[in-house]
């Protein structure tokens, strides 16, 4: 199987990045990984992600929490998790729009 590349010039830590690199050897390893039916369920279960990533991120800005170490919650995105403040802003939008929706189906 070919190997991924990963851009190594991504802002990764470097244990992170090492996971990242473990886990696709792992994947990709003619082992207990190499069934469609594991993948497809793990694929499934990694769709919720970013729904509690936006939960988390809209805990800390709702709450402040970023206050003992940051200013504002723009320069904790952009200092503590690396990314621009847009980024995260568009995944509390999309994690709410997502909950909204399957909280909406759930009760009709």
């Amino acid at each position: 199987m070919e190997s991924i590349i990963l851009d190594e010039s991504a802002e990764l830590p470097g244990a992170e990045y090492q996971r990242l690199l473990d886990f696709e050897s792992e994947i990709q390893d003619e082992g207990k990984f190499a069934n469609v039916d594991f993948l497809t369920k793990e694929i499934k279960r990694g769709f919720w992600d970013y729904v509690r990533q936006g939960i988390m991120l809209h805990t800390i800005r709702r709450f402040r929490l970023y206050k003992e170490k940051f200013k504002d919650f723009k320069t904790y995105c952009e200092q503590g998790l690396g990314r621009q403040h847009f980024y995260f802003k568009q995944i509390i939008k999309a994690a709410d729009s997502r909950f909204q929706r399957c909280c909406t189906l759930k009760n009709s």
